[in-house]
């Protein structure tokens, strides 16, 4: 299972992680590690043909730490379709349970509990009614899971990757191989090791020109699920051979990986170059389920290739998984993005000279009819009478066309999460939709939606009072410089005391990346008082390693809501742990529909000693 000595290798490359690192996070769970460990405990009884439920208890019990501890699991089930590139291993897999059951009914006749015990457990596999079973504990609680097309450890990747999951939990270092991420093992309920993705090279130090791709292609020629290992050839070896190709070739140099490890005798069998490409397109291109785009390869085919050159990475499925990703996946829309950017431009009519030009948001078009949602209720699956293979996931509501009309039950797309970071009742506009039957009731199926208007205490005029009533507050003239343009320049221009405190507002960006930064965000902004929030330096960021987080504490402690806008940090920097950072507060925390990627954004105000510097100023323009 995975690739051997992988682990050990990479100690330089692990830290500890407890349950508290883990708190306000998505982790996804590789389901076969933990089915395969609660059926340990009841193997007799499976082999005997008894009725078990010990590792459903076994699995919820996991789940149920995660829960306490305000983790949101999302379960990733091996898929029942067999894939091709793995025939061969699963057969033999197959013929060897089948042989261990076999010696399990020798043992038991000869009452040889120890060897009886142990054959069980080699024999037990995990059969479909077993996942059903779980399936349904994680229905009735409440808990994402995803029955991925072929291998879980490819889904679990991709999760990782698609920033759907901070972290994964498994015992299998093939995930490493996949590209994830975050990869937590060993995980006994609080304690685990985690193995950070762009940590990896720490393990490697003498190989300057370490990369991704050569670590995978040394784990695939040390032998792994897809390709059986050279004879003699382990994970040194391999990484020897692929730190001397160097950028080379390695499917060409590969019949020569004995004179360039030393060893002669080394015989590189028939064949074998192909199969090393196969095994690596296996692990690249394998298809994996896109809550949004349905089934694609990890990573995008090569040009001019697709999925029918690579069958044996797993032709696309017919059909719609078995899946509930409601809790834990978020639109592409608003997935893995830090860019917030208000996308506006002028009206064309409009007369350039003129100051009262009209600006237009791009996601708006001549509005149609307004609608008003009275309710937002649970979800709903549908399966289309004429394609009775796929299955769609809504969320249900009721809405009226017009606001003098009765409401009408409705449907929204359970991917597009807009609709849960609003309270009913709210105005949106139609712009696509159709009508359904299901079990005997009528529904309006919105498409295509959009917020009609700001709801009334998030208006620009509100808002502008509480800035308004911020400066007023304050005890410092040089609040008051930074609220336009203008004033911005004059206090530039007429302080001199560089020894004063001056506050600022920055952008928090990346909010919209994870649906727990919004649900921070709503606690914060239900607050009586304003929220504590800090800011900290997050060297093991994987986009920035100078990246800047800014933290609300809530009644769970301090949470990630987004970081500082990366140009920014180099001034923020030094202030941090310094006497020169006088105060971070939490400006209005208000949901801005308009943007391009709709939900809660929050300003931070920092004040330090001395003036801000002008990039900063001007940056501080444009934050609302």
């Amino acid at each position: 299972m995975g690739i051997t000595g992988l682990l050990p290798e990479l100690k330089k490359s692990t830290e500890p992680i407890n349950i508290e690192d883990m708190t306000g996070t998505v982790v996804a769970i590789d389901a076969s590690c933990w089915l395969h460990s609660g059926l340990i405990g009841c193997a007799k009884e499976v082999f005997l043909g008894r009725p078990v439920d010990s590792y459903i208890r076994y699995f919820m019990g996991r789940i149920e730490i995660l829960l306490r501890n305000g983790v949101t699991p999302l379960v990733v089930f091996d898929g029942r379709n067999p894939l091709p590139a793995k025939a061969e291993l699963t057969a033999k897999r197959k013929q060897d349970r089948q042989k261990a059951r076999t010696f399990a009914r020798i043992a038991l006749m000869d009452k040889n509990t120890t060897r009886f015990d142990r054959n069980c457990q080699d024999g037990l596999e995990v059969k479909p009614e077993m996942v059903d079973n779980v399936i349904k504990a994680l229905k009735d609680r409440g808990v994402d899971y995803l029955m991925a097309p072929y291998e879980a450890d490819p889904q679990l990747a991709f999760m990782s990757m698609s920033g759907a999951a901070d972290y994964v939990i498994t015992e299998d270092s093939d995930l490493l191989v996949y590209g994830a991420k975050k990869v937590i093992y060993k995980w006994d309920g609080h304690d685990g090791q985690l193995i950070l993705h762009h940590h990896l090279y720490r393990s490697y130090p003498d190989f300057p020109e370490f990369t991704f791709e050569k670590f995978q292609h040394m784990c695939i020629i040390s032998g792994c699920d897809y390709l059986g290992s050279i004879e003699s050839i382990g994970l040194k070896r391999a990484a020897t051979f692929v730190k001397s190709v160097g950028d080379g070739d390695i499917f060409k140099q590969i019949k020569n990986i004995g004179r360039i490890t030393g060893r002669s005798n080394i015989t590189v069998p028939p064949g074998y170059p192909e199969k090393l490409k196969m095994a690596v397109n296996t692990f690249t291109h394998q298809t994996v389920f896109h809550p949004d785009k349905g089934y694609v390869p990890l990573h995008d085919y090569p040009p001019g290739l697709s999925a029918v050159d690579m069958e044996y990475a797993g032709l696309p499925p017919s059909g719609a998984p078995i899946a509930d990703l409601s809790r834990t996946w978020i639109s592409e829309q608003m997935l893995n993005r830090t860019d917030q950017t208000d996308k506006t431009f002028e009206d064309p009519s409009s007369d350039t000279d003129s100051t009262t030009s009209n600006h237009y948001n791009l996601r708006s078009q001549q509005q149609a009819p307004v609608s008003t949602v009275f309710s937002i209720g649970e979800g709903l699956q549908w399966t289309p009478p004429c394609f009775p293979v796929m299955t769609l996931d809504f969320v249900t509501g009721t809405l009226s066309s017009e606001h003098n009309t009765p409401h009408s039950p409705c449907l929204f797309k359970a991917s597009d999460h807009r609709v849960l970071l609003e309270t009913p009742p709210f105005d949106i506009t139609i712009q696509k939709s159709c009508t359904i039957k299901h079990e005997s009731q009528s529904y309006i199926v919105v498409w295509e939606w959009d917020f009609f208007s700001l709801p009334d205490n998030y208006s620009d005029d509100i808002m502008s009072q509480f800035s308004q009533a911020t400066i007023s507050s304050s005890n410092t003239p040089e609040d008051a410089a930074y609220t336009t343009d203008q004033e911005s320049d004059d206090s530039d221009s007429d302080s001199g005391d560089d020894d004063g405190e001056h506050e600022i507002a920055f952008k928090v960006m990346g909010v919209t990346k994870k649906l727990r930064r919004q649900e921070v965000l709503v606690i914060g902004k239900k607050m009586t008082q304003p929220p504590t929030v800090d800011i900290i330096p997050d060297p093991d960021n994987f986009y920035d390693a100078n990246a800047i987080a800014v933290r609300l504490h809530t009644d769970k402690g301090p949470e990630i809501v987004g970081y500082i806008v990366t140009e920014l940090t180099q001034y923020v920097h030094p202030l941090l742990n310094t006497d020169r950072l006088v105060c971070v507060r939490a400006g209005n925390i208000t949901l801005r529909t308009e943007f391009l990627h709709p939900g809660y954004y929050m300003k931070l105000l920092i004040t330090k000693k001395g003036k801000w510097e002008p990039a900063v100023v001007k940056a501080s323009q444009w934050v609302k």
